[in-house]
């Protein structure tokens, strides 16, 4: 059988029956995991687990945001994500960490450069933020996200 190319947004979900019997291994499945800090609480030093992946798949995008950034001094944290494949040890799945600092605006987001993205059935994801410094005022309020997509 050939494939077929339609181009996107031309099937819509009215043209699908819904007895098509479509398997969910034709679909991709995509999640956003995130792992956040009180709005009105100091950014803390921590380590969290947000995902468990239940297919392989790929991470696709890590963004971290923030509501208050760290003012005068020399306050910082920094937002690594790390994998953990089949139950190894954690490494970091980006270029460099995500820092924020105080030439950081208030109300910010920055993009971590992802340099693993695929993932296996069973993997784990952590988000590890880690503070720093010791003058100045710590920002309030953090996220961090990573968006995935899985196949079946």
């Amino acid at each position: 059988m050939a494939n077929i190319q339609i181009p996107y947004g031309v099937i819509t979900n009215a043209e699908i029956s819904a007895s098509a019997a479509i398997a969910a291994s034709k679909a991709v499945h995509r999640d956003v995991a995130t792992y956040g800090q009180d709005v009105g609480a100091v950014v803390a030093t921590a380590t969290r687990i947000i995902r468990v992946a239940r297919v392989a798949g790929a991470m696709k995008e890590f963004r971290v945001g923030w509501l208050t950034a760290p003012t005068g001094g020399d306050k910082a944290y920094t937002v690594d994500l790390k994998l953990s494949t089949g139950g190894g040890a954690f490494a970091t799945c980006l270029s460099a960490v995500v820092t924020v600092n105080n030439t950081k605006s208030d109300n910010g987001t920055a993009t971590g450069t992802l340099t693993t993205t695929a993932f296996a059935s069973g993997d784990i994801l952590e988000v590890v933020v880690t503070t720093s410094g010791t003058t100045g005022t710590q920002g309030y309020g953090m996220i961090a996200e990573v968006f995935c997509e899985e196949g079946e």
